[in-house]
C-alpha cells in the first residue's frame, strides 16, 4: 500500500475513534445529565482501548486466564459497538418523536446489553445451509461441505468442533473445504483441541484465513495436516 492512502485510512480511522468516544461521551452525558464530559470521554476511551488491551495480548496465550481475558474483551468492544449503533439509531428516531433523554440513554444501554448478551450465545452455535448449484458436465449429484471461520480459540472450543464434524459426517459429503479462520488463539494449540478434524468421513481441503495468520499460519497448517 502506498503511504499516501495508508496514511488517510489511519487518519479516517483515528477520527473514526474520536468521534466515536466523543458522541457516546456526549449522549451518555445529555441524557443523563453528567456534567463532567472530559470524564466520560476518558471512561468511554479507557472501555475502547482496554477491550483491546484484553483481547490482543490474550490471542498468543492458551492460559485460562488469558482466555477470560479475550472473552471479556470481546463483550466489552461488542457493547461498545453496539451503544454506539444503538445512540445513532434512537438519534434518528428522536428526530420525529421527542422522547425523554433519560429513556433514551437507559433504552441505548439495553440495547446494547442484550444484544452483547443475544451475540455471545449466538456465537456458540452454527448453521448449515444446504444449497443446490448446478455445474456443465456435472454427470451425478456431488455433496460439497464448506466449512468457514470455526474460529477454534477462546470462545469456542473442543465442543463445539465436535458438533460441526458430526453434522458435516452425517451429510455424506463427498469433498470438505475448510475456507479460513479456523483458529481463533493459542488455544486452538492445546493437545487434542483440533482432534475431532481426524474424524471427518471425507477429504478434506484446507486454506487459512487472517486468523491463521494473527496465531501462526505455519503451524496452523502442520497442526491441521497431522
Amino acid at each position: 500500500m502506498n503511504t499516501v492512502p495508508l496514511v488517510a485510512v489511519l487518519l479516517l480511522f483515528a477520527l473514526t475513534v474520536v468521534g466515536s468516544v466523543w458522541y457516546i461521551a456526549f449522549r451518555l452525558g445529555t441524557a443523563f445529565g453528567l456534567r463532567r464530559r472530559w470524564l466520560l470521554r476518558v471512561l468511554v476511551m479507557a472501555a475502547l482501548v482496554g477491550s483491546f488491551m484484553l483481547m490482543v495480548p490474550a490471542t498468543n496465550s492458551a492460559a485460562v486466564v488469558a482466555g477470560l481475558s479475550y472473552v471479556l474483551g470481546g463483550y466489552l468492544f461488542a457493547g461498545y459497538v453496539f451503544l454506539t449503533l444503538a445512540f445513532v439509531l434512537l438519534h434518528a428516531i428522536e428526530r420525529v418523536w421527542p422522547v425523554p433523554k433519560a429513556r433514551v440513554g437507559a433504552a441505548a444501554l439495553l440495547i446494547a446489553a442484550g444484544t452483547t448478551l443475544v451475540g455471545g450465545i449466538g456465537a456458540n452455535t452454527f448453521t448449515v445451509v444446504e444449497t443446490d448449484t448446478a455445474l456443465p458436465r456435472l454427470v451425478r449429484d456431488v455433496v460439497a461441505m464448506q466449512l468457514s471461520d470455526i474460529h477454534v480459540g477462546h470462545h469456542r472450543g473442543r465442543q463445539y468442533l465436535e458438533k460441526i464434524v458430526e453434522e458435516t459426517n452425517q451429510r455424506n459429503p463427498y469433498i470438505v473445504l475448510m475456507t479460513g479462520d479456523l483458529l481463533d488463539s493459542e488455544a486452538a494449540f492445546v493437545p487434542g483441541e483440533l482432534e475431532p478434524l481426524t474424524r471427518l468421513s471425507a477429504p478434506v481441503y484446507y486454506v487459512g484465513g487472517n486468523h491463521e495468520k494473527y496465531v501462526d499460519a505455519e503451524r496452523a497448517f502442520a497442526v491441521v495436516k497431522t
